[in-house]
């Protein structure tokens, strides 16, 4: 790297000062000439005195600090040999290997711990119901495939056809008949205009006989709120004045009946730790 103007002029004071210093002059006076502190004389003449050259030398790196011995050129810059550059490609290789095996185990993944809590009734309900619609949906995909399947196929209805072989004698005969015993065709047995509303599922609000509606999620959950909070006795009846009366208090208790069962048995097939 070149050097500038400037950095020549200040490498000329600088060894001006060393050479006023070794021809006998005091710190001070040296200063006075240099326009200089005594500090700044100082620290140029300990340079001097420890690198041989009065400029200010590098911070020295730690690879420079591990060396028992350091060499200087006449410029009083360091001089690497060929080991400095050996000792520097073994470091990189080193320093690669070392972010290799950080990368590797970063992207092994640690395994996450189990979470261990004890099983509310608000789980316990939330269980329940939901193997309650899955069950429900289930079986009402097994009846509408049975439904579908006895259903039997609509065919137009055709008068009957002659097979037999007749003399044109008789022909006129036949005609005759055949018109005197023709159908017309009768309609189909089931109107095939609107099939999604007679394969769609009756709605809540499709029932007509008030305290025998369909079960819905929110009435289950009323339900198993009301019976796991008052299992006393039950009482059916304030569980129907909840309902606003869309079931009847026997209804209530069978339909906890089967609720029931369908607990029980989800319970004895399924590992409480799993929910």
């Amino acid at each position: 790297m070149a050097k500038t103007p400037s950095n020549d002029s200040s490498e000329a004071k600088r060894w001006l000062i060393i050479g006023a210093y070794k021809a006998g002059a005091t710190e001070k006076h040296i200063a006075r000439i240099a326009g200089l502190s005594k500090v700044a004389v100082r620290h140029i003449l300990l340079n001097y005195r420890r690198t041989g050259s009065p400029s200010l030398p590098k911070k020295p790196s730690p690879k420079v600090k591990r060396k028992p011995i350091v060499e200087y050129d006449e410029n009083g810059e360091l001089v690497e040999s060929s080991d400095d550059n050996e000792e520097d490609e073994e470091e990189i290789k080193k320093r690669e290997r070392n972010t290799n095996r950080k990368n590797v185990e970063s992207m092994v993944k640690k395994p996450s711990p189990k979470i261990n809590r004890q099983v509310t009734a608000k789980d316990l309900i939330a269980y329940v119901v939901d193997q309650v619609r899955k069950t429900d949906q289930e079986q009402g995909k097994a009846s509408s495939t049975n439904e579908n399947v006895d259903k039997p196929l609509w065919r137009p209805l055709t008068p009957p056809r002659d097979r037999r072989t007749s003399s044109p004698s008789t022909s006129s005969n036949a005609v005759g008949a055949s018109t005197s015993t023709y159908l017309p065709p009768s309609p189909p047995l089931h109107a095939h205009g609107d099939t999604s509303k007679q394969n769609r599922p009756p709605g809540k609000y499709d029932q007509t006989i008030r305290g025998y509606e369909v079960w819905t999620h929110e009435d289950d959950m009323a339900l198993l709120d009301h019976v796991l909070t008052h299992l006393q006795g039950g009482r059916w009846r304030d569980l129907e004045t909840k309902l606003e009366g869309r079931h009847s208090a026997r209804l209530c208790s069978d339909r906890w009946q089967f609720l029931r069962k369908h607990m029980l048995k989800g319970l004895s097939s399924t590992n409480p730790t799993s929910w």
